[in-house]
């Protein structure tokens, strides 16, 4: 275990160390096959909708029709501000709750683990 922390620690070293040389290369790697790049993108967004229609459809639904209301906490830890949107159950779209992000991020590994 602790051989994974020293080598997760190393790499983050080294990406702060060379990260304009990355971002550089990644931006030529893209424009280089950006068709195909979109193509692929595209294709797994349309492959995403259709087996998620349910949940992207009460995601998008409270995104315009409910706002997170100002100072509200995390109905979680109640010490965060709230940021995000928590279904519960995605056909029912106009129940909601507030949670900080990671609060939020918690719930989402829980539900899908």
């Amino acid at each position: 275990m602790t051989h994974c922390k020293n080598r997760k620690g190393e790499h983050q070293r080294r990406y702060k160390k060379h990260w304009a040389e990355i971002q550089e290369s990644n931006k030529k790697y893209y424009l280089a096959h950006k068709d195909e790049i979109d193509k692929y993108r595209l294709e797994y967004q349309k492959a995403y909708r259709q087996l998620n229609n349910l949940k992207v459809n009460a995601r998008n639904w409270a995104y315009k029709n409910i706002l997170i209301p100002n100072r509200e906490l995390c109905f979680i830890c109640k010490k965060e501000l709230a940021t995000q949107r928590h279904h519960e159950d995605y056909s029912k779209p106009d129940q909601v709750k507030f949670a900080c992000l990671k609060c939020h991020n918690i719930l989402k590994r829980q539900k899908d683990g």
